[in-house]
């Protein structure tokens, strides 16, 4: 194990905290059908604009379905700190690649 990355969120008592496998694996069959539904969606689209928009959704979609994945198959891990104030920060390695790969996408 390395000096301050562990598996799940630590609480105050000690104790960890992770998401349950299976609602990662279901949030990973939503996205994956939300993947599917968007690429048809772009390929029979007439317009250029929402065609677009239907790849900028398939693409968020794959993201958020890889995260799950990783989630589900246990290779979440998490970085704890310590905040301003001696509290115990996490941050999940895997979600924290969400927001960047697809904010730009979303605005």
């Amino acid at each position: 194990m390395i000096p301050g990355i562990s598996v799940g969120v630590p609480n105050a008592d000690g104790s960890v905290e992770s998401v349950d496998e299976s609602h990662a694996r279901m949030a990973f069959v939503v996205f994956t059908a939300a993947l599917f539904f968007n690429v048809n969606a772009a390929a029979f689209s007439i317009h250029d604009s929402k065609r677009k928009l239907n790849l900028q959704v398939a693409y968020i979609s794959t993201i958020a379905a890889y995260t799950h994945y990783e989630m589900a198959e246990g290779r979440d891990w998490y970085v704890n700190t310590f905040g301003p104030s001696g509290e115990v920060v996490s941050f999940r390695r895997v979600l924290s690649h969400t927001g960047p790969h697809t904010t730009p996408f979303a605005l």
